[in-house]
């Protein structure tokens, strides 16, 4: 009951228009910002307990894109905000047509716990920016960084604008019983698809950001110094734990030894205490941590280096496995962990077509100069990808970021947060001082030969 009232509190709010103004918007916006780098320490603390991540690496991929996605919208948010005039055709001759972006209302965004606060408070910016009032429902996992967002969140927010929540599947259970404006959701693709169906229910809008296989190709063209050192970055970063990193490797076979070599000295270089490197995260549970070490000690004979964990600290070392001429769950299922399993492929033409027949993967990547396979890549089926890197076209606001089918529905980042926290709505100003008696029956003027000229529509 104390949900629902809740709820019906910020349903009442906002039909109140209170959040219409563009200078409310803005003014709790720059709260917002100013409130996250205030705590910006604790953040640092907080993350560290949680997951065993270095402020470093929190700075870089979670904490500067939330600030720099407030900075986004306190910039562009007023000309977002304007309707757009669009031509209209002589039908509606004499008439201006508008489009307006209305926000949508109550909001239910789930955020998740390999990357929380920038999974939860990126879509929260996109949201508030474009009028919405929010409850956002935090995964249990993260205590600490949970416990800080509540606090910086009830500071900057009456609870009826936004509210955050944490608690277990029940919470959420609850949540979707309510009739929310929308639904954005971040997670696994079993939990996007149990959202999903809940969200059909009432037919409320929704989107879904989840995970999948993700393809690294390394054609026989690619500068593998570089190569190697992308993909370490992006598989290793949060210990593995990214959906978008890449999962597993497929290189031409002349490149294999070689590419082998290069991403071995590249783990050595980059994280030279194995599992206690000063910027490599922890597993952030004990199921993961067995999931993971399964895998490793299943094919513990194909590791090419690392394989190394501790359970009391929850690490595992960054891991490279040779899965040629195998099959293994490592090159079916998400990994989602340290271990980055590699094969080899013949003709790129085989791995496309093979790629085209999988589920859509969140993300993709090719190392490769070679416009011809670039362009048969990029026909692959994928939520979005780099050419000769990893990761980085999520740090892009001109750049939308979302999935493909089983890899997510709809996207965000920017402008695309805007556009997908608001309805667009058409509207048709007609001027009463000139009516044109054609358009209407029992009129002489009202034959198929002169409404054909009139729409401009030749037999």
């Amino acid at each position: 009951m104390e949900l629902y009232k809740l709820f019906k509190e910020q349903k009442e709010f906002f039909y109140a228009d209170t959040t219409i103004p563009i200078n409310f918007r803005m003014i709790h916006l720059s709260n917002f910002k100013r409130s996250l780098l205030k705590h910006e320490v604790e953040f640092y603390e907080a993350i560290y307990k949680d997951l065993g991540k270095s402020k470093e690496d929190f700075f870089v991929s979670e904490f500067s894109s939330c600030i720099k996605e407030i900075d986004y919208f306190l910039k562009h948010l007023p000309s977002l905000s304007k309707p757009k005039k669009v031509k209209t055709s002589i039908v509606n001759f004499k008439s201006k047509g508008y489009i307006y972006n209305k926000p949508y209302g109550v909001c239910l965004i789930v955020g998740t716990w390999n990357y929380p606060v920038r999974l939860s408070i990126l879509p929260l910016i996109g949201a508030i920016a474009s009028g919405n009032t929010c409850i956002l429902k935090l995964h249990p996992l993260n205590k600490n960084i949970n416990e800080l967002l509540n606090k910086i969140i009830s500071q900057v927010f009456e609870k009826y604008y936004v509210k955050c929540l944490d608690g277990e599947m029940d919470v959420l259970d609850n949540l979707l019983t309510f009739d929310f404006d929308y639904i954005f959701a971040t997670g696994s693709p079993n939990m996007g698809k149990y959202i999903y169906s809940k969200a059909s229910e009432k037919l409320i809008p929704i989107t879904l950001e989840l995970g999948g296989k993700n393809p690294c190709i390394v054609h026989s063209d690619a500068n593998l110094e570089i190569a190697s050192k992308r993909i370490c970055h992006g598989k290793f970063l949060n210990a593995g734990q990214t959906c978008l990193a890449p999962d597993y490797i497929l290189v031409h076979k002349n490149k294999k030894e070689e590419l082998i070599n290069s991403l071995t000295k590249t783990i050595k270089k980059f994280y030279p205490d194995s599992l206690f490197s000063n910027h490599y995260a922890k597993i952030s549970s004990k199921h993961h941590f067995d999931r993971l070490t399964k895998f490793i000690t299943d094919l513990k004979d194909r590791i090419i280096i690392g394989g190394d964990f501790d359970e009391n600290s929850l690490r595992i070392s960054p891991t490279l496995i040779d899965c040629d001429g195998i099959s293994s769950p490592l090159l079916e299922e998400e990994i989602f962990g340290p271990i980055l399993p590699i094969t080899s492929y013949e003709v790129i033409d085989d791995v496309i077509y093979s790629l085209k027949y999988k589920y859509p993967s969140l993300s993709l990547y090719l190392f490769s100069e070679n416009k011809a396979i670039i362009n048969k890549v990029l026909n692959i089926p994928f939520g979005g990808g780099c050419i000769n890197d990893t990761l980085l076209h999520v740090s892009e606001h001109n750049l939308p970021f979302g999935g493909f089918k089983n890899s997510g529905i709809g996207n965000y980042h920017g402008k695309y947060s805007f556009d997908t926290f608001t309805h667009t709505k058409s509207v048709l100003i007609k001027s009463t001082k000139l009516d044109i008696e054609s358009r209407y029956p029992n009129n002489k003027n009202y034959t198929l030969r002169k409404l054909k000229n009139l729409f401009g529509v030749k037999s």
